[in-house]
């Protein structure tokens, strides 16, 4: 009972959340709304593309200025995440009818070298890479990077355009082979048997706009996974088989469709999110060719940011997912380094998974070069074989809670640096701190 108390006391401070939003200042061309633009000028840019920008941004020439339009391009602008200052200014035009408007704007450094590195719940973590994220100025996305969990090797790359079609607002194509090491836990928690997670496969996807709100996921993906007794002993092998039956699998091959819808979206202002954005996708993966059977996956991820004062960020995250497979690799893992802090690497792993993180940053220091925030949070989990143990909430909740601190660098695209101290709450766990790079989610 303590610990559903605990879980629901997250979802409280999230809704909670809701109701304390900033107000938002006028616009600054009150004045100048219903006429009609005579020209739109964009000052500063150095390495962007300007007809790739004047082409994808709302304020166009021969347009009416409205209020609108003018709150959307400057979200728009900031939601590119490549410049660190916008301002956008407003001049009659060659006749009082018409006006121009002039955006002044600050580049960010966009090619950026990857290095991510995560320590905690017993699990050691670190990515190296390169990111560019204004790919030969044209606002896409191209990158790639090789990661380490527990000395075992995985690779990637991708590329992401959001401005291919008007019609999709998102394009993205990867390519990766993913190497983990899973740990299944019994009664003691200090001598996990395990196994090792493999998958190759290549993705494309892509986001198509029903409306201003709503989205249409649809996406394919062909990949190949196996789970194997590589980095086990013998002796660990025969432990796992007997512990947890476990039984190596031959490799299949796959291939998934994608399919889902996506309502809302998540707005940056600077180093700041705010806004809702909630998925809810399936992936059902037909064999073509191995032993394996076919499953099904359904997952969910709710996300909320708003901004409390000028400054301050409360953030929540809801994901939800289940697998029809009962094979143990295309199963979920959680714990550690993965969504919920004070816990051992995969401690908590079913069928069906629920995790709910709350968190709220406070600026201790500000500077237009870095921001300290501090940092204090709290983590549920559960996990369950079987559906409606898992919807009725009738397994053990994981509850883990914290505090810790973030440096951000708000002229560097999406960087920043955390470190928290989590320890659980309602079960036996693995307190002490987490190191890493980019946000925990």
């Amino acid at each position: 009972m303590k610990a559903i108390s605990y879980f629901v006391l997250g979802g409280l401070i999230a809704l909670g959340a809701l109701g304390i939003l900033g107000a938002g200042a006028a616009a600054a061309g009150e004045s100048f709304y219903g006429l009609t633009i005579e020209e739109v000028n964009v000052r500063g840019l150095k390495k962007t593309d300007l007809d790739t920008l004047r082409k994808n941004m709302p304020l166009k020439a021969n347009e009416v200025l409205t209020e609108v339009n003018t709150s959307k391009n400057l979200q728009f602008l900031k939601n590119l995440e490549i410049f660190s200052q916008i301002e956008q200014s407003y001049l009659l035009g060659s006749s009082p009818e018409k006006v121009i408007v002039s955006i002044d704007v600050v580049e960010r450094w966009t090619l950026i070298p990857i290095f991510n590195f995560s320590w905690g719940g017993g699990a050691r973590f670190y990515e190296v890479g390169l990111s560019e994220g204004n790919f030969v100025g044209r606002l896409d996305q191209l990158g790639g990077s090789i990661e380490n969990l527990q000395g075992v090797y995985s690779g990637q790359a991708w590329y992401l355009t959001k401005f291919l079609h008007p019609d999709w607002s998102l394009f993205y194509v990867d390519v990766g082979a993913r190497s983990q090491v899973r740990q299944v836990y019994g009664k003691d928690l200090s001598k996990p048997g395990g196994f090792l997670d493999q998958e190759q496969r290549v993705r494309l996807l892509g986001n198509w706009d029903l409306s201003q709100d709503w989205r249409l996921r649809v996406g394919v993906q062909v990949k190949r996974e196996w789970m194997s007794e590589r980095l086990l002993s013998r002796s660990q092998v025969v432990q796992n088989q007997s512990q947890f039956g476990l039984a190596m699998s031959p490799s299949t091959t796959y291939l998934t469709p994608e399919l889902g819808v996506i309502y809302g979206e998540i707005n940056s202002h600077y180093y700041l999110q705010e806004g809702f954005e909630t998925k809810w996708l399936m992936d059902p993966s037909l064999p073509l060719s191995g032993q394996l059977p076919g499953y099904i996956e359904l997952r969910g991820d709710t996300r909320f940011f708003t901004i409390l004062g000028e400054t301050a960020n409360f953030a929540a995250r809801f994901r939800n997912a289940w697998s029809t497979s009962k094979i143990l690799h295309q199963q979920y893992f959680l714990g550690g380094l993965d969504g919920i802090r004070g816990f051992y690497q995969n401690q908590i792993h079913g069928r069906g998974t629920f995790l709910l993180n709350t968190e709220l940053q406070v600026p201790l220091w500000h500077h237009s070069l870095f921001v300290l925030e501090q940092s204090v949070f709290i983590d549920s989990a559960m996990a369950a074989d079987r559906l409606e143990r898992l919807l009725l909430f009738q397994n053990k909740i994981y509850v883990g809670t914290g505090a810790g601190f973030r440096l951000i660098f708000p002229r560097v695209q999406g960087f920043l640096l955390r470190v928290d101290y989590g320890f659980p709450v309602t079960t036996q766990g693995a307190p002490g701190l987490v190191f890493g790079v980019l946000q925990f989610f």
